[in-house]
């Protein structure tokens, strides 16, 4: 499937849920009209479009957009409850509109909106990475490997700053300011001439004395 196809089907159910939302408040307000709301048309007939809801955006998604292929069997599984939760979500909403009086049907919509988010996001293998570290960790000798790996990457950016800094340290001793200025070969000149004025003079090491 391209992504324009999916693109599109997914519009379609947009523009489906939309539609099926628009029929319940049509449906709600058609009561309220007539004075039929605390009759038994009103719970069936909002049970009926919270189902036709649920069908169109949870069923149709996997059938139209493929959803299950290349999926694992957990993250198949996690739909699954993704889907039940759903409903069951969409039951306490019911609920709650039939008896107002009472919160429990309110509670368990809410429960529902967050188990949901944890069981799609297990579905789209959100966080499988980091329970793989995890098992890698659990697994014997999963905690020493990670250790000698750690070693290992620390001793390597030691002998990188070290290898840097030798480099640098040879890079400044060739170039000096002494070899520009030609101070240090004057030192050097006047170093060799007071070391040759310290010396004996040949010249003086044998003279013969006036009695000889």
């Amino acid at each position: 499937m391209t992504e324009e196809q999916d693109k599109a089907i997914r519009s379609r159910i947009t523009a489906l849920t939309f539609g099926v939302l628009a029929l319940m408040l049509i449906f709600m307000v058609v009561l309220a009209v007539t004075g039929k709301v605390g009759t038994l048309l009103f719970p069936v007939g909002m049970a009926a479009l919270l189902a036709l809801y649920w069908i169109v955006s949870d069923v149709l998604p996997v059938v139209w957009r493929k959803l299950f292929e290349g999926r694992t069997d957990s993250q198949k599984r996690a739909y699954y409850y993704y889907a039940l939760t759903d409903a069951a979500g969409l039951a306490g909403l019911i609920y709650f509109i039939i008896d107002m009086t009472s919160i429990t049907g309110a509670l368990v919509y809410a429960v529902s909106i967050f188990l949901k988010r944890r069981f799609w996001d297990e579905f789209q293998g959100v966080g499988k990475d980091e329970d793989e570290a995890e098992a890698a960790e659990a697994k014997p000798g999963g905690l020493a490997e990670a250790g000698i790996g750690a070693v290992i990457e620390e001793t390597d950016s030691s002998a990188e700053i070290e290898a840097g800094a030798v480099i640098e340290e040879t890079g400044a001793d060739e170039v000096k300011p002494d070899s520009l200025d030609g101070t240090g070969a004057a030192a050097d000149v006047a170093s060799v001439v007071g070391t040759e004025s310290d010396e004996p003079d040949s010249s003086d090491a044998y003279r013969p004395s006036d009695d000889e």
